[in-house]
């Protein structure tokens, strides 16, 4: 069962479009994950959120509608979904959500090493 994911995004500079590049599901699933996270984003007007919803179009997904979707300022958005609490944000949320990321953080700091954010 998926725990955690982390996104890179890529393009924000060089096509002024942020696109996701890379992603990595900690012990799961990356098309579910892509899904809960264009769930996450749908509806949202964020730069962002419109990367994670081109990349659902890409892989053919069609996320579903979260309930009590919330934007977190400066670090993410939250929501639920059929049951399960979702969040989708940068690095200082997930470390506030106490979840255990040591894994995907390796990912990220090799992304972060060959500059992307």
């Amino acid at each position: 069962e998926v725990t955690t994911v982390v996104f890179d995004k890529t393009g924000t500079l060089t096509s002024g479009t942020p696109q996701i590049a890379h992603f990595c599901a900690k012990g799961g699933n990356e098309e579910q994950v892509l899904e809960w996270a264009g769930a996450l984003q749908r509806g949202s007007e964020h730069p962002l959120a419109k990367a994670v919803l081109d990349a659902c179009r890409d892989w053919h997904l069609q996320p579903a509608s979260v309930e009590n979707s919330r934007a977190l300022p400066g670090v993410g958005i939250a929501g639920t979904l059929d049951g399960r609490d979702l969040i989708l944000g940068n690095r200082r949320m997930l470390e506030q959500s106490g979840l255990p990321m040591e894994e995907l953080a390796d990912a990220a700091r090799a992304w972060e090493a060959e500059g992307r954010t």
